[in-house]
């Protein structure tokens, strides 16, 4: 927390608790040492990141088996702080429908995830899945040309359209959920492209349109925060 407090008053923490080899009474207890003993008033929580792959341990797992567990974990961290906010699954891909559920069901994991979470929410009437997160690379390893990688600025308009859709169907009051997307970049395989000054300016112009398409649903102006993410984009990358 010193860390977090040397920061300007804008930085949040966000804690990650471990959902494979941890317990849901371990994770409580991580928000009662925070919040009641400490009094550090971290709101927000994530169970669990990426679990939808296997490159985690005790991954991949399907949604339905994640939604479970999920749960169990909020539900016991809630009672040790009521005012928290809990995220769900960290999605390792902003492409919903290329991870399936693993129930062959034909839905992507994310929307199995959301639409049990919230039979469950509707059913007791309880606020479970306080936001969503996911990761975004439009390209894993291969880097293409300058001009195809700007037209895939666009790309998180149809994934993010569809997520705002599954969280409006199922869960409840849905103009409170978040929407969080925690790491993001061109490409995550490649260190050396990834410093280019094209880049940056990419990085930048994929997060303000990331911001535009959220904030139009609530009728908010972003053009400030585009501009500032072309100027930083610019300045923070070098050839």
């Amino acid at each position: 927390m010193d860390y977090i407090r040397s920061m300007p008053d804008t930085a949040v923490p966000v804690i990650c608790v471990n959902y494979r080899t941890g317990t849901p009474d371990e994770a409580a207890a991580w928000v009662h040492y925070a919040n009641v003993v400490k009094n550090y008033n971290i709101r927000f929580w994530q169970i669990g990141n990426e679990m939808d792959g296997n490159w985690e341990e005790g991954s991949p797992v399907s949604a339905g088996m994640y939604s479970e567990r999920f749960l169990l974990f909020a539900k016991a961290m809630k009672k040790a702080d009521s005012t928290i906010r809990i995220f769900g699954q960290l999605l390792s891909n902003a492409e919903f429908f290329a991870k399936n559920s693993g129930s062959y069901d034909g839905k992507s994991w994310m929307q199995e995830f959301i639409e049990i979470i919230g039979k469950q929410e509707k059913a007791d009437n309880k606020k479970y899945c306080d936001g969503v997160d996911f990761y975004s690379y439009p390209y894993w390893a291969f880097f293409p040309d300058v001009s195809e990688l700007f037209s895939r600025t666009d790309f998180l308009y149809e994934q993010t359209d569809n997520l705002r859709k599954w969280i409006d169907s199922y869960l409840i009051y849905p103009e409170s959920v978040y929407i969080m997307m925690s790491e993001f970049n061109s490409i995550a395989a490649n260190v050396d492209l990834l410093q280019k000054s094209f880049n940056g300016v990419f990085v930048a112009d994929y997060c303000s349109h990331y911001l535009l398409k959220r904030n139009l649903r609530k009728g908010v102006a972003v053009q400030k925060e585009r501009r500032l993410c072309y100027r930083m984009g610019r300045s923070g990358f070098r050839e």
